[in-house]
This record gives structure tokens, sequence and C-alpha cells, in this order.
């Protein structure tokens, strides 16, 4: 949870020490404390490390995930993509995203709905897709801000401030 808040640095050593306890012991760590570490090595800059986190805890586990996690692996998987870069990465972070959307739609996640089209727009932007990305990157922010999400809307802010000048 702390990686949730930007903590990301302490909540990172203790994620890795016990999964490295665990994993000695022969357990391989369930799907939230997986994409938890995921989502603190992303946060922490280490977006390899949260793709190989995933995909090997899906290659493991093919048929564990339910619906909520399914829906949180393919957003922090995709948000590793887009931090990778390149026209391959960039092409399954768009994949990922859409598989979130398709799940996190209609049971009314919010905040993943919104989080997932942050992403696209990032993924957007990275492609040279400007114009499109902002106008995304514009309702990204007005549904993070109806529903009352406090954290991302900063970071929606800053991507969009980022993005050069419309061209008419």
């Amino acid at each position: 949870m702390r990686c949730l808040l930007g903590e990301a640095d302490g909540s990172l050593e203790q994620l890795e020490a016990i999964s490295w306890v665990l994993r000695q012991s022969g357990f391989f760590p369930g799907e939230w404390w997986t994409v938890y570490l995921a989502q603190a090595y992303l946060r922490h800059g280490r977006p390899a490390d949260a793709c190989d986190t995933l995909l090997g805890m899906r290659a493991a586990y093919p048929n564990v995930r339910n619906h909520l996690h399914a829906t949180f692996d393919a957003l922090v998987l995709a948000d590793a993509c887009v931090a990778l870069g390149g026209a391959e990465n960039l092409t399954g972070a768009e994949a990922e995203y859409r598989e979130c959307l398709r799940m996190a739609e209609p049971a009314g996640i919010h905040k993943w709905t919104a989080l997932c089209d942050f992403g696209l727009d990032r993924s957007r932007a990275a492609q040279g897709r400007i114009d499109e990305a902002r106008e995304h990157f514009t309702k990204a922010l007005e549904r993070l801000e109806h529903h009352g999400i406090l954290l991302e809307p900063e970071r929606v802010r800053a991507e969009l401030a980022k993005l050069p000048a419309a061209h008419w």
C-alpha cells in the first residue's frame, strides 16, 4: 500500500525481502502480492523487473487469476510496458490497457478505468500521437476528478503539460 502513496523505496525493500524468504521455502507469493511488488518496481523506475514479475506469475499460475486481480495486473503490466518504451512494448501496453478497460468498465472500477485512459494517453504521446493524447488526457483528468481520485490528477496534469503545443 505504501507504494500506492509514492513511498516506493521502503515498500520495495520490504516486498523484495519477504518475497525472497517466501521463494526460498518454495512458496510463490499470491496474485495481489505479486502485483504490489510489480507496482513498487515500476514506481522505483524498474519497469523490466515489473514486467518479469507479472509475466512470471502469469506463467506459473495461468488459471488462478480472479477478475479483480486480472484487471489490476493488466493495468500495472501496461504501465510497465509504456515505461520501457519501444514500438513492441507500446503495442503490448495498448492491448493490456484495453483488456483492463474491458474488465473494469462493466465492474464500475472508476479509478482503474481512468488510469487506463491515462496510460493509453501516455502510450499515444510516446508514439507521437500528440493531438489524440491531449484529447484523451483531458478526458482522463475529468474522470479522475469526477470520481474524487486524489493522487493521480496531478500526474495527469504533469503529463499534459509536457505535451508539445497543439497543431492547428
